[in-house]
């Protein structure tokens, strides 16, 4: 390879690495990323609030920012990525959780008459 044709590849490959960490750098930083409600998801899918009422984001391969059940990670139109879960899955886990509820409830009423 001549030395030109090295600088070039040299040059190439820098903007390359440049560019990927511009990307998952904005993809993921939600200071400097603006999304309407309706970008969060897709269309009948619900986005996970935080206690504050703003959506919970969320990074792919990383466990700290993992996404509770039933919501799995999404990358919305904006470019960030936010735990997403359809409305029959919430409301599936809602019910799951009910039932599971009311067996622990009946479960703890049988050791008091016991």
């Amino acid at each position: 390879m001549t030395d030109k044709r090295m600088v070039a590849a040299l040059i190439v490959t820098i903007l390359v690495i440049l560019m990927f960490r511009q990307v998952d750098g904005a993809a993921f930083d939600s200071d400097n990323a603006s999304c309407k409600s309706g970008e969060y998801c897709p269309a009948a899918w619900a986005v996970k609030r935080q206690p504050d009422g703003s959506p919970l984001t969320c990074k792919s391969g990383d466990p700290s920012k993992k996404c509770p059940q039933p919501y799995m990670c999404v990358f919305s139109q904006c470019g960030l990525s936010f735990c997403c879960a359809t409305e029959k899955n919430i409301a599936k886990m809602k019910k799951e959780q009910e039932e599971k509820e009311d067996i622990e409830e009946i479960d703890a009423d049988d050791d008091e008459e016991l």
